[in-house]
């Protein structure tokens, strides 16, 4: 499974997830600094990537509106609250446990929300 971090993770979750083999790509290292959700969602989607996040309104309801439109997406991973994002090893376990449970990736339009316990 491939993951895109959206503007509100740091990008130190993503050189510690890929110390642990995993494929994740953020926002700041991809050059999407800045750039509207819905830009955001593309880019994901254009690179076959899961989207992950704690913008989890504005996710789902472009998650909507893109299987309205007929535009793909890979997924969206929005992270719940009870998920310090701080806690970059902790992200990290999730990211880990959510690519073991989902080898071939979320399929398109999947939303799922994830938190500490789960």
């Amino acid at each position: 499974m491939r993951f895109y971090l959206d503007e509100n993770l740091s990008p130190s979750i993503a050189v510690l997830a890929r110390a642990h083999g995993l494929d994740v790509l953020d926002w700041r290292t991809a050059g999407m600094g800045g750039r509207s959700d819905e830009a955001q969602l593309l880019f994901a989607a254009h690179d076959s990537r899961c989207l992950v996040t704690r913008d989890c309104r504005d996710f789902r309801r472009l998650t909507r509106r893109f299987a309205v439109t007929g535009r793909t997406h890979a997924g969206v991973l929005c992270l719940r609250p009870s998920l310090p994002v701080w806690d970059f090893a902790a992200v990290v376990d999730v990211l880990r446990r959510v690519a073991a449970a989902h080898p071939q990736g979320f399929a398109p339009y999947q939303f799922e929300r994830v938190g500490a316990t789960e």
